[in-house]
Parts: structure tokens; sequence; C-alpha cells
């Protein structure tokens, strides 16, 4: 490979036959540590691992692999692991969902590992007496990373479930609130304790294509405060405390949406719910809507300590990440594509997972490659980290391939330097643009507006594209708006008419 492999590894397992499922990242003390689940239920015994990696040059330093609950009469088969947790005392805990192979009782497991050496040194199950215990997304390590905090679901009711366990795995204290929602609670949720030590935990419920998102207010020991439907439409992905007191959420779009709909990134106020920003992360648009969207742990939310806040989605085999300021101000954006190093390499498109701002001031994100085999119905995996820079690049240098906002107020292309064909359009428009001209290979996204100024129409691509093709056969006859953006930035404008 060439120079840029210094900053690009693949690592290699053997999850042969096995699914993949995604890759949660988490650093402690400047060592990485990844996940690795393989989602293939018909196989008696996952072989769930975790991976340490050294801080700068990320290579591998141990391969550990989940156990069972010891001394069990059963097998006890565990479902992919949902949550990383990195103690203060040299300790790793990873969460996972189980059920019992005789009496199919669900649970929640627990896999303390030494992280000095990758060794598990116990398992835990928690279970409830009366009902199965559906484990959720978005176990949390307290503040005082002395107690966990183990969100769950009842299995025959929509009641959510919350056990404290201190880091002896001791259950200090257990509350269950049964919830008056929409349908049915989903597992997908998020959970923070609040500068007060109340908890706050973002609920999913309703139907495969109908979801609202609730926020459920608890005190420091899981009493019972408050809980109401937020105004955001969708599933509510990711939850992140803000410095300046506000809450930040990353909202995923309704499947049986008719029209355009997106990603949002959403600041409101922690009490009113109040909208204080919003903005659009990623448009989805019919029918492609579904295209790229998975659970929450291939959406990453996380906020800096200057108050930056970095989203990540993934999306058809790419990924996004765009970084905003505290006032919602896009500062970059940047569509992460390794394809160009699998051509070569007998890999299929690659799967993202998690991707984390690193005590470096970089960004490290994990996935995973298919390897392609002659027979359709083997499989195996080779997981990859990509270590980015700060503006997430790949490659030294690529930050000079965008505009920020900040930069110079008159930046756009000469109209000869791009054109619409057809126009009048009917089913399909085509975007040319001639890579000649200066600030050519900045495009990045091409949008259409309506004559409101809504967002009916985006195509993304990499810079340097030159064409981009978008569908308009849906699109009322009329006068249109296309603009050529680089990240935030409008590089060009032009009417299109649309005769359908």
């Amino acid at each position: 490979m060439n120079a840029q492999s210094t900053q690009f590894k693949v690592y290699t397992l053997e999850l042969t036959n096995e699914g993949y499922d995604h890759i949660d990242i988490k650093e402690q003390s400047g060592a990485y540590y990844s996940l690795i689940e393989a989602s293939n239920l018909n196989i008696p015994k996952m072989r769930n691992k975790v991976l340490k990696h050294q801080p700068f040059d990320l290579e591998l330093i141990w391969t550990g692999q989940f156990k069972d609950l010891p001394g069990s009469l059963s097998d006890v088969l565990y479902y992919p692991p949902l949550d990383l947790l990195a103690l203060s005392d040299n300790k790793l805990v990873y969460v996972s969902s189980s059920r019992d192979a005789v009496s199919e009782e669900r649970g929640t497991l627990l896999n303390w590992f030494d992280n000095s050496t990758g060794e598990v040194k116990r398992v835990e199950k928690y279970s409830h007496p009366d009902d199965d215990l559906w484990t959720c997304f978005g176990s949390i390590l307290r503040p005082d990373s002395a107690t966990l905090l183990l969100p769950g679901l009842l299995g025959s009711e929509n009641t959510f479930l919350l056990y404290c366990v201190d880091t002896s795995g001791q259950v200090l204290w257990t509350k269950q609130h049964e919830l008056d929602v929409f349908g049915f609670l989903q597992i997908t949720l998020d959970m923070k304790v609040m500068p007060d030590s109340s908890i706050i935990v973002l609920i999913t419920s309703g139907t495969t294509f109908d979801k609202k998102t609730y926020l459920l207010r608890l005190d420091s020991m899981g009493n019972f405060i408050s809980f109401n439907e937020t105004p955001f439409k969708g599933s509510g992905q990711a939850l992140a405390l803000h410095p300046s007191g506000n809450l930040v959420f990353l909202c995923m779009p309704d499947l049986n949406s008719t029209g355009p709909t997106c990603t949002r990134v959403v600041m409101v106020d922690p009490v009113s719910l109040d909208s204080i920003w919003s903005r659009e992360f990623w448009h989805w648009e019919p029918p492609y809507i579904c295209k790229g969207l998975s659970t929450a742990s291939l959406q990453s939310l996380s906020v800096q300590e200057n108050g930056n806040i970095l989203v990540g989605v993934e999306s058809g085999r790419k990924y996004f990440l765009v970084e905003y300021t505290a006032e919602g101000i896009e500062l970059w954006r940047r569509v992460i594509d390794v394809k160009h190093y699998i051509d070569s390499l007998n890999y299929s498109s690659p799967i993202f997972g998690h991707s984390i701002r690193t005590s470096d001031g970089g960004i490290l994100l994990g996935g995973v490659f298919q390897v392609k085999a002659e027979n359709p119905v083997d499989y195996a995996y080779r997981v990859f980290l990509l270590k980015l820079d700060s503006v997430g690049c790949l490659v030294p240098g690529c930050d000079k391939t965008i505009i920020t906002s900040t930069e110079a107020e008159e930046v756009r292309l000469e109209n000869g330097c791009w054109k619409l064909t057809p126009n009048p359009a009917g089913a399909w428009v085509q975007v040319m643009i001639d890579q000649t001209c200066p600030r050519a290979h900045l495009v990045d996204r091409v949008v259409i507006y309506d004559h409101l100024g809504k967002i009916i129409r985006i195509a993304s691509g990499q810079p340097g594209q030159d064409q981009y093709m978008l569908d308009t056969s849906l699109l009322p006859s009329g006068n249109y708006v296309v603009q050529l953006l680089a990240g935030p930035v409008i590089l060009g404008a032009k009417t299109l008419i649309i005769a359908n």
C-alpha cells in the first residue's frame, strides 16, 4: 500500500460464517479498545471479541473473548454485546443481552475484563424474577466511577427497568417504571447523568413504520420525576450533554415518510425541551430512506470540551462526519469512503461502526470488510480501524479540499463552470461540473430547493466528482433552485425548470 497506509490499518479476525453487526470503540489511558460482535444467532457459541490497540500505531496488544456464565446448568446464548464501559481501576465491562438455552430466560450479562491482559475476571448475569429482561443500549458509568447504570425493558409490557451495580457486581438498587407510550418500547435508547445527579433517558417507542421519542427523568436513586414526549419526529438515536447545560439529540427519520426527510441534530433546553437550534445532518428521499438506516450502534454523537459537536452516521457503505460549533454552525463535512483501498484486496464493501474523538485531537473510526469467497455462504471478516486527523482527513492535506464557513465571502464558481442538463428536466437532471475551474474540485453536494426554500433533493459525493444525478420524477412542474455546496459554503446556484 502507499504512504497512506501509515494511517490505515487492517486486522484479520477469523469470524467465518458469523455475520457482523458493529464495532464499539473506547479510549482509556491512551489505549484503544474495539468491540467485535458476531450477529448470527444460529451459532451456539457466538465469538464476540474485544481488542486492545497501541495508542499511536494501533497495533494489536491482545484479543479477549466473551465467556458464558460459569457454572450454568445450561448454555447461555449471549446476543451481540451492547456497550463497552472503561473503569478507572484497570477494568473493562462489556454489557450484552443473554438468553438461557433451556429456560429461554432473558437477562443482562456482564463480562469483566482485565484491560492489561484481556483476561475475563468474572461473568455475571442479572435477570428479572417474573419476566424476560431485554437489555438495552445505553449502559453508562456514573461520574463517580463507582457505579454502573444498566437499562432494560420487561418483555411482556412497556416497563423500563434500571439496575444500579457497583464495580464488584453487587446490585445496589433496582427500579422499574411502567410507561404510557405509543406502540412498543424499543431497545435503542441513550442515558445520561445530569450535573445535579438526576438521570435522563432518551426512549423511542412505536411500530415498525412509525416512531415517537420521549424523555424520562429520574432522580439519583432511579425514582420517577417526569416522562414527556419530545417534539422531534422519528426515533431518538443519541443524547449528549453540552457544556452550556443544554441537551443535544440525534434523531433519525421515520421509515414510512412519504417525502424527503432527514437526520437531525438538535440542541434543546433541558427543562422545557424547546429547540435552541436544529440542523439537518443527512437527507433521505423515498424510496431510499431505509438505505443506511441502522441501530444506534452505528450513529455517533459526541460533544468536545470546547463545545463543538461531532456527528457520524453510516449510509450506503460510506461514513458521514460533520462537526458543528456550539451555536450549530457547520465547520466541516467529510465523506469517508475506503472503496479505493479494497478494490485490489478481494474485499467487498465496508460496514462502519462507531467513531470517537481521541485524546490527541484526532478521530478513530472502526468498521469491517467482508472478504469475498468462492462459496457464497462462506464469509470471513477483516476488521479495520481508521485514524483520522482533527478534521476527518484520512490522508494528510485533505482539509485543503473543503471550504469552511469562516473563509472568504465570495468563492462562487462562474456560471460557465457547471451546467444542468436537461433543463427543463423530467425524470432526471444531471449536474456537470468543469473540474478545470478554480474551486470546482471542492464541490461535495448538490441540493434542489423548492420556491419556499425547502430542501427536496440532495446528492452527496466526493470532492473532485464531476457529475451528479438527481431523481426529479416525482416533483411537480415548476421552478426550483439548484445549489452547489462545499461543506456549508454555497459555490453556485441556478434555476431549474421541472416539466413533468
